[in-house]
């Protein structure tokens, strides 16, 4: 872990994990290395959450969307073939993603891509939610997916409300379902405390296994 601590004039920590991996810790000038550490060790499980994500989504980058290149949809590889048509869409025929397209441009092939995850993240993700939401006997108001840059899912407790990350429909189907929970259970402890642990334990027992797929 390459670990950065920059002290200023600031009130109040915070953790940025860059592009590079780097973790960033910034906290004020006056901070002792007691709180520093504590406050490192209290965020481990997000900071090794954030990296795994990052570093996941810099290796997706890799890829042009090109003929050959590979992509990932529920866990599985598939192999991708472009094909320029006069029409768009994404579909899938034995291990081959078949990507029919009108413009070969990597930016235009990407947002094919997105809308492809977009559209069946909302079937395959609303269905979770659903399933989840019965199990632990708690109410949504609402679940927002989209595609974002920095983490999985969030929740706001107080709303009651879910985001969920679209790029969700490339991980196996268990660790979609440990992400759903996770944000379910913050419904409850809005927290990352031993609790909060202990809550997703209740009802995923597997929960350290499935969050490393």
């Amino acid at each position: 872990m390459n670990l950065v601590i920059v002290k200023k004039k600031i009130k109040n920590s915070y953790i940025r994990i860059l592009p590079t991996l780097e973790v960033r810790v910034s906290v004020p000038k006056n901070a002792t290395d007691y709180y520093i550490n504590n406050l490192i060790n209290s965020k481990q499980d997000w900071i090794l959450q954030k990296l795994d994500f990052v570093s996941k989504q810099q290796h997706n980058k890799i890829s042009q969307l090109n003929t050959d290149d590979k992509i990932y949809y529920l866990g599985l590889e598939y192999v991708i073939k472009v094909i320029q048509s006069n029409k768009n869409n994404v579909t899938f025929e034995g291990n081959t993603l078949l990507l029919y397209t009108k413009n070969n441009e990597f930016e235009y092939k990407q947002k094919l891509l997105d809308k492809f995850y977009l559209l069946n993240a909302k079937n395959i993700l609303t269905e979770i939610v659903e399933n989840y939401t019965f199990l632990v006997k708690k109410n949504v108001n609402c679940v927002k997916m989209r595609k974002m840059s920095s983490r999985w899912g969030s929740c706001n407790y107080i709303k009651c409300t879910i985001n969920l990350n679209s790029e969700l429909m490339k991980k196996p189907l268990k660790f979609i379902e440990y992400v759903v929970l996770h944000e379910l259970a913050h419904l409850t402890h809005p927290n990352h405390s031993k609790d909060f642990y202990t809550y997703i334990e209740r009802f995923m027992p597997d929960w350290k296994q499935r969050c490393k797929l």
